[in-house]
């Protein structure tokens, strides 16, 4: 039953109890329908603050959580959260609500993705994700009080040395009599730019190239957010003024710049093994390299002789 509503002005008071302990809330409202509304919202609100144990059903809980993070994280990121919720919940039938969910259940499942065979870093990046939901319960949506993945620890694995291009790889590479499609140019625009693969990708050339003032830029899109929310400006050098020319040329009626056979922008995961394959040409035959290294050496060899070669 609701406390009975008190006018005073153009305000309306009501007492509710909070841990037990009677307290009086204002709210302002024009007619007593608001008024009791608005009463309702808050004391709904209230009880799932202080009761968060109601219990939720999966498909609820999925429903909701990807909501949620769809409008917070990358596009790449929500797959990538997205994959492996619905992969625990899946390979976990008996785990009909998500306060169900216990630190055994989650230690079961890192034991058995290992016997399983899986990756150290795939285990790894499913705890992440894992992780991430229960904060996101506990934290947002006050479902929870105790998150049970706190103490789920990440399988320790012995770090290798990162693999970067060589100076001479990327000569290699630029000067290779390969055919000049775009996903070898492709390579090259991240190489004379460091942009990462998806920054590359989603490069419009209304909005994010300025051909005759000499400026490439990586902006935020509808549909995309780069890594970090980071937009950035780089100057078009002659070489890459010359690459985003012949990029123009092989598409010249769609606003991306990258584009497949059909004449629209490719998936992420075609592009990136587009242009992984360019690497393995008999004509290249650069091993274990992507896109990938193009960005993480450029910054770091800003001034060594391949990139003073690119001015």
């Amino acid at each position: 039953m609701l406390s009975k509503l008190e006018k005073q002005g153009d305000k309306w008071t009501f007492r509710y109890y909070d841990d037990g302990i009677q307290k009086r809330k204002t709210i302002e409202a024009k007619t007593f329908k608001d008024a009791q509304r608005l009463q309702m919202e808050f004391l709904i609100s209230l009880k799932n603050k202080t009761n968060p144990k109601f219990p939720i059903a999966v498909k609820d809980f999925l429903e909701k959580y990807l909501t949620y993070i769809k409008m917070e994280c990358a596009q790449r990121t929500y797959k990538s959260n997205k994959q492996a919720v619905e992969y625990f919940f899946k390979v976990n039938p008996h785990i009909k609500t998500f306060q169900g969910i216990t630190f055994q259940d989650l230690q079961d499942f890192k034991t058995k993705e290992k016997a399983r065979g899986q990756s150290i870093n795939s285990i790894n990046t499913k705890i992440i994700r894992l992780k991430k939901m229960f904060s996101t319960a506990k934290n947002i949506f006050n479902m929870i009080d105790q998150n049970p993945a706190v103490k789920i620890s990440y399988i320790k694995t012995g770090k290798k040395i990162p693999r970067f291009l060589s100076v001479d790889e990327i000569e290699k590479y630029k000067i290779a009599k390969t055919k000049r499609d775009i996903y070898y140019l492709a390579n090259l625009v991240s190489l004379y730019t460091g942009f990462r693969s998806e920054e590359v990708l989603f490069l419009n050339k209304q909005t994010d190239i300025d051909l005759p003032n000499r400026r490439i830029s990586v902006n935020s899109k509808q549909e995309w957010q780069p890594k970090d929310y980071e937009a950035r400006t780089n100057p078009i050098t002659d070489n890459l003024y010359n690459i985003l020319q012949e990029l123009y040329k092989l598409a010249p009626k769609s606003p991306w710049l990258i584009t497949d056979y059909t004449g629209n922008r490719p998936s992420y995961d075609n592009f990136t093994q587009c242009t992984a394959k360019v690497f393995r040409r008999n004509e290249i035959n650069i091993k274990n390299a992507t896109m990938y290294l193009y960005a993480t050496h450029l910054p770091a060899t800003f001034q060594c002789r391949a990139c003073r070669s690119m001015r």
